[in-house]
């Protein structure tokens, strides 16, 4: 039996804790090390690792519906409505506690999103009654994703406090006061005190939800980065940073100075700058540049400590502002050019979209002041979730200097179409308004920002092109490179995730998977595996086969890998970049207690009944199990994919 599966026992241990909000106590189970999922025929099609929880609630008596769904729309998360498995056996049929599980789901799925957590699949209650030991209290039993262990805490707290939100809402009429407070708890409560333990970048959940809409594998391997696909066709994520980018790069687009210098000795048009580190040389270097200037922090981020339009009287609040935010304390001083940022967005050698940033303003109509437009546009932001609001804010002292430069004032009255910007520049932290301008780049602009991209080593660049005009070419307008950035945001706003579909497709061929096939049985089934294997040899080369214990390639030469267990050998072979197909073969009931070994297969051929028990090898288990181990398998089967 030297290539049989055998393994230890599934070890699962309760934990209890209580609900700091509302009358709710949860039971919950935490998973394995991996996912576990039952054999039941018909059960529905997961993607992504799962997690079972038990959850003990108490409806309130009087749940109004409609203000609910209310709570839930404010949210602006299009979530799907749990699935019922037929097993749930809901006691009595009664409408309303399925109205109200379901609502609590949907609450629990939108804020775990909101913390970037990538729960995609679809909750499913899998079994949901009433507590008899308990008066008035129920009992569900939910199966929902959790694509790394890391989630697994969070994800149990959120639904705790989802729970105790739900009891809050029913409890308050929905107003745009209460609605507020409703934003407000769940920052509190929920998104401040977990969201810093979770290692994402903002652009990582929008890859990875258009990777899932693909059918693209997701395989987490910590600290937010992803694999996508299998085998020969993966490829590993950092927000948008990928492997072709190369480990140097950070190093030399981090510091504004060191890549100015690098992007003129490519005779590529940087920025002409000076690197200080006190007022006095500040001073001299801006002078001999001419003023106006910009100052920035030589080594900051994200538009930080940024000053443009800098004049000698306002150059040493300028300094202080851009040292502050340099992490070397180091200025740069910065010869000003005339024209707008623009943001090309390289990828795979190529211009994936390309926007105008302008600093965040509001649009003119002809009619309103801007005083009207902005409080107007204020108060809408307002009523969204914090979380997903613009950086508009009331007319301040800032904007008002702004609108001086302009000749306005908040009284003004803008043409229709005019943009009345409100900050001097785009910067994360005060926000900004994005242009979609991608047909307009002349190829010698796009041209020059493949090169920069090319020369500070990066696969994946958003290189900042200040010109007055994107659609001439910038050795004609004077344009300068401002910037090569390291892992770009991408899908941050609503043209960029328009354009995150193609950023996928350009990183990941088709869905990302290679041939893997199944094969059931004892050592006939191996054998089976391993002529099946020599006839798919010669169009694929790097094909391997495994069980549970033993792995090997196409030849027949032992692949040592110091995992046991068919999920957990699978798992290892499709992170190897050199595997372009998988023969699995299955001798044991692993897959009811582990579940399949990957989501999706190509083909289950059953060969013999000779299987074992996966927590007692010794014993073989009974033909009505093989054909649940079949069932489940079957359930996986890419149809006509064979």
């Amino acid at each position: 039996m030297g290539k049989s599966s055998v393994k230890g026992k599934l070890k699962v241990q309760e934990l209890r804790s209580a609900n700091p909000i509302g009358p709710v106590s949860s039971r919950k189970v935490p998973p394995t090390d991996e996912s576990v999922i039952t054999s039941d025929d018909g059960f529905p099609f997961f993607h992504q690792p799962q997690l079972t929880v038990t959850v003990e609630f108490i409806i309130p008596q009087h749940v109004n519906q409609g203000s609910l769904d209310e709570w839930l729309t404010s949210l602006e998360q299009d979530i799907p409505s749990p699935a019922w498995h037929r097993s749930a056996n809901l006691s009595d049929e009664t409408d309303h506690v399925k109205y109200w599980i379901t609502t609590c789901l949907k609450l629990s799925q939108s804020i775990l999103l909101a913390l970037r957590i990538p729960v995609f699949d679809t909750f499913t209650v899998l079994r949901c009654n009433t507590n008899p030991s308990k008066e008035r209290t129920w009992r569900a039993t939910i199966r929902l994703p959790c694509p790394d262990r890391s989630f697994y805490s969070i994800i149990i707290e959120t639904i705790n406090r989802s729970l105790g939100l739900a009891v809050w809402a029913t409890k308050n009429a929905y107003s745009p006061a209460t609605k507020q407070r409703f934003f407000e708890k769940i920052q509190n409560e929920i998104l401040s005190p977990y969201g810093g333990n979770v290692s994402f970048g903002k652009s990582t959940l929008e890859i990875l939800r258009v990777a899932y809409a693909k059918n693209i594998p997701i395989l987490s391997l910590g600290r937010g980065v992803y694999q996508l696909g299998w085998g020969i066709k993966a490829e590993i994520i950092d927000r948008s940073s990928t492997t072709g980018d190369s480990a140097l790069a950070p190093r030399m687009t981090s510091n504004k100075s060191a890549s100015t210098k690098v992007l003129g000795m490519a005779g590529l048009p940087g920025p002409i700058n000076r690197t200080v580190r006190d007022i006095e040389t500040a001073l001299k270097s801006a002078r001999e540049l001419g003023w106006p200037v910009v100052i920035k922090p030589v080594d900051g981020e994200r538009g930080e400590g940024v000053s443009v339009n800098v004049e000698e009287a306002l150059l040493y609040m300028a300094f202080e502002k851009a040292r502050d935010h340099s992490p070397s304390q180091t200025v740069l001083v910065e010869k000003q050019v005339e024209g707008v940022c623009y943001r090309l967005f390289i990828a795979g050698g190529d211009l994936l979209y390309a926007v105008k940033r302008l600093p965040i303003g509001v649009y003119g109509d002809g009619e309103r002041s801007i005083i009207e437009l902005v409080n107007e546009a204020c108060e809408k932001e307002q009523s969204r979730p914090p979380w997903k609001r613009s950086r508009i804010k009331a007319i301040d002292s800032s904007a008002q200097r702004v609108l001086r430069s302009m000749n306005f004032t908040e009284l003004s009255i803008a043409e229709n179409g005019q943009f009345v910007p409100l900050r001097p520049i785009e910067t994360t932290a005060s926000g900004g308004v994005d242009v979609d301008v991608t047909i307009e780049v002349h190829p010698e602009n796009i041209r020059a920002a493949i090169y920069a991209a090319q020369i500070t080593g990066l696969d994946v660049a958003g290189v900042d092109l200040i010109t007055t005009d994107i659609s001439r070419p910038w050795h004609e307008t004077g344009a300068v490179i401002n910037e090569v950035n390291y892992a770009p945001l991408l899908g941050g706003g609503e043209i960029s995730r328009r354009y995150v579909s193609d950023y996928v497709e350009r990183l990941v061929r088709g869905d990302g998977r290679i041939p893997a096939e199944v094969f059931v049985g004892g050592e006939v089934a191996f054998a089976a595996a391993e002529k099946r294997g020599a006839e798919l040899a010669k169009r694929l080369p790097g094909l391997v086969i495994t069980s549970a214990t033993h792995t090997q390639s196409v030849d027949g030469q032992e692949i040592p890998i110091s995992l046991s267990g068919l999920r957990r050998r699978a798992q290892a072979l499709i992170m190897r970049r050199n595997v372009d197909a998988l023969i699995l073969v299955v001798q044991d009931d692993e897959v009811l207690n582990q579940g399949p070994a990957l989501d999706a297969f190509d083909q289950i051929i059953h060969i013999d009944n000779a299987l074992r028990s996966y927590t007692t090898p010794e014993h073989i288990i009974s033909s009505e199990q093989v054909n649940t181990v079949v069932t489940v398998l079957q359930n996986r089967e890419r149809k006509g994919k064979k």
